[in-house]
């Protein structure tokens, strides 16, 4: 409000601008306008402060991590053994299930993660949307559905992997679970 009096005082017509984040007290449901920010996985940016375990990110290159299932929007956390350094965290062993995991809290309509694979083979990363797999009507681009009916990403080539696209505002929970030791998560990006 303030940003548009001083346009208005510049002599500006800000009028068929909408006011944004603000909602009439008579609207049905308030309009959300609160979309998860962009988080780095990693701990060079602000000291690791994206990360939710009770673990600090600085200390030893591979640690054990406990997720308290206790998430907080605009934090990442870790089950299992990951490392993190100045630029992503890693899956740092191999399992043969997909028991290990990063999870995110999240508001928004799509969410996307930029991954490279450090290895040469392909590998699949189990997603979940609250805690089961992807509907139809919230799938990215780049999930599938496997013949045992989970969705996963199959993990090829570094770039920027579509997870989540619904056609709404969605307060959830993703999971990306692997068995990888080539599993390395850089940046998640949500839009609304």
């Amino acid at each position: 409000m303030h940003i548009r009096g001083y346009l208005e005082e510049a002599g500006y017509d800000v009028s068929d601008i909408p006011v944004g984040g603000v909602t009439s007290l008579d609207d049905e449901q308030p309009v959300r306008d609160k979309i998860t920010r962009e988080i780095y996985a990693e701990r060079g940016w602000g000291r690791g402060e994206y990360l939710g375990n009770d673990k600090p990110a600085t200390g030893e290159l591979t640690t054990d991590f406990t997720d308290s299932g206790d998430h907080t929007d605009g934090r990442f956390y870790l089950q299992g053994t990951w490392s993190i350094d100045r630029e992503s965290v890693t899956h740092s062993r191999s399992t043969e299930g997909f028991e290990d995991y990063i999870a995110i809290a999240y508001e928004a309509v799509s969410v996307n993660v930029v991954l490279r694979p450090m290895g040469i083979g392909p590998f699949k990363v189990l997603a979940t949307v609250d805690g089961k797999p992807a509907t139809a009507d919230d799938r990215g681009d780049d999930i599938v559905v496997g013949d045992d009916g989970r969705t996963y990403l199959e993990i090829d080539e570094p770039r920027m992997y579509s997870v989540v696209r619904s056609s709404e505002i969605h307060d959830g929970e993703l999971r990306l679970h692997t068995g990888s030791p080539d599993f390395s998560l850089f940046t998640y990006t949500f839009s609304g």
